[in-house]
């Protein structure tokens, strides 16, 4: 059902897609929106200069925001008084998900060769990879490792037996990695980089993105560029989901 809030100029209305593109937002953001959409109900000309027609007969009005960036699309009924609010777009505040990338320092040459092959998500905004290689010279490791783990809205675990008996791993960031996944939906994905024994660890109860009867230090180079491109489209799809 729309929301409805009658106001002394218009009623405002916020359709069902747009109310729940609202909820995709940061707060700072939704609250910007949520006071333009009252301007706009209560005077729907004051702003000459930002809104456009987008349709024939004029009803469909697009109004766009410089600072902070954002567009409102919405109907104006003016016989009742009614202005719809049918879609919000932010487009430069849509922040990528942060993928921490978890990997045993040994395996390093993979971290590299994963990132280009999911470089693409990168330029197109869809996801930022972290990985220890980018902490910067004289940072506070632990505190960047720490914000990096909070931030992550998916985790990339690349699985070799030195990944599940690092220390630092299985006592600080995959218990966390997998805490926030129960608890705040962190989406875990790992990758077979060699042969190990994960059937024996936390992670057997999440689904590998490539077989791990086939790692991929195993895969002749045709194959792994198979599997690679594979990895790239399950990824994608799930920081896209």
């Amino acid at each position: 059902m729309p929301e409805t809030s009658p106001l002394e100029g218009f009623a405002r209305i916020v359709t069902s897609p747009a109310r729940d593109r609202l909820r995709t937002f940061d707060i700072t953001t939704r609250d910007a929106l949520n006071q333009l959409m009252d301007d706009l109900a209560d005077n729907p000309d004051q702003y000459p200069l930002r809104v456009r027609s987008i349709s024939r007969d004029g009803r469909t009005l697009l109004y766009t925001h410089e600072r902070p960036p954002f567009e409102i699309t919405f109907e104006l009924d003016r016989e009742q008084r009614k202005i719809y609010f049918l879609h919000f777009a932010a487009p430069r505040l849509d922040t990528p998900k942060l993928v921490f990338i978890s990997y045993c320092h040994r395996d390093q040459e993979w971290v590299e060769k994963i990132k280009k092959w999911l470089d693409p998500l990168a330029q197109k905004g869809l996801l930022g990879m972290w990985a220890d290689t980018d902490i910067k010279p004289g940072e506070d490791w632990r505190k960047a490792i720490e914000k990096a783990l909070t931030d992550a809205k998916a985790a990339l675990l690349l699985v070799t037996q030195d990944f599940l008996t690092s220390e630092f791993i299985r006592t600080h960031e995959l218990p966390q990695l997998l805490d926030a996944a129960k608890a705040n939906g962190v989406v875990i994905l790992w990758v077979a980089v060699a042969d190990s024994l994960w059937k024996e660890y936390a992670i057997e109860r999440y689904q590998a993105v490539n077989d791990p009867q086939r790692p991929l230090a195993t895969l002749r180079q045709d194959e792994l560029d198979t599997t690679m491109r594979e990895l790239y489209t399950k990824i994608k799809v799930a920081v896209e989901a």
